[in-house]
């Protein structure tokens, strides 16, 4: 019960993180490598950004997107986090702007709860 408890915190934690602000934004993606060690964060962080793709999709599918695009938003995340990583993602995949993270954690967690 403590790690499900644990991991909703986590989670609620990030999630303030990534709205808040730019700095705030930049901790959470170097925090983001621990938090997923407990699976309810990477479920509930991997919800979220399907979530947020999804609902930006909707108005701007990726198809509709040039490389130049890409090359900026990619270029403004990795220099000072002015934008969000959802916005950078071209598949839902993506390790460091999608859920490819999340996704690559619970596939590891699975296979050590099991081993």
């Amino acid at each position: 019960m403590a790690n499900i408890l644990l991991g909703v915190c986590l989670f609620i934690v990030g999630f303030a993180f990534e709205i808040l602000s730019n700095d705030t934004r930049a901790a959470i993606y170097q925090l983001g490598f621990i938090f997923r060690l407990w699976p309810v964060y990477a479920l509930g962080e991997g919800l979220w950004r399907i979530v947020l793709i999804g609902t930006l999709w909707k108005t701007d599918p990726p198809e509709d997107r040039d490389e130049e695009y890409y090359t900026e938003c990619e270029k403004d995340y990795d220099e000072d986090k002015s934008r969000r990583p959802y916005e950078c993602a071209r598949t839902i995949w993506d390790r460091k702007y999608a859920t490819g993270d999340a996704i690559l954690y619970l596939c590891a967690e699975i296979l050590l709860y099991f081993l």
